[in-house]
């Protein structure tokens, strides 16, 4: 009767390290499932973020090509002053 005793707390002994371990593992996934939708936050925001910032690169391109053709036709414009100057002068 004491053996067969034994054997049971020996068994229940075993069986509340499972539990433990096994709950440790819940934990475990539980954590890493936070954690998951926290990087899937994360990386939304940044997806968005992205987008937004192409938008403006997009909006600083097209400002310094208008500012790029300004230039130019001020440059042509002075060329040509230049040379009427240069005729008036002499």
């Amino acid at each position: 009767m004491e053996e067969l005793l034994r054997q049971i707390l020996v068994g229940q002994e075993e069986l509340r390290k499972e539990l433990v371990s096994v709950k440790e593992n819940m934990s475990t996934k539980t954590d890493i499932v936070q954690l998951e939708n926290k990087m899937d936050t994360h990386f939304g925001s940044l997806y968005d973020v992205r987008e937004v910032q192409a938008d403006i690169n997009e909006r600083v391109c097209d400002s310094l090509n208008r500012i790029e053709k300004r230039l130019d036709r001020l440059s042509l414009r002075t060329s040509y002053n230049s040379a009427v100057i240069e005729k008036v002068v002499k």
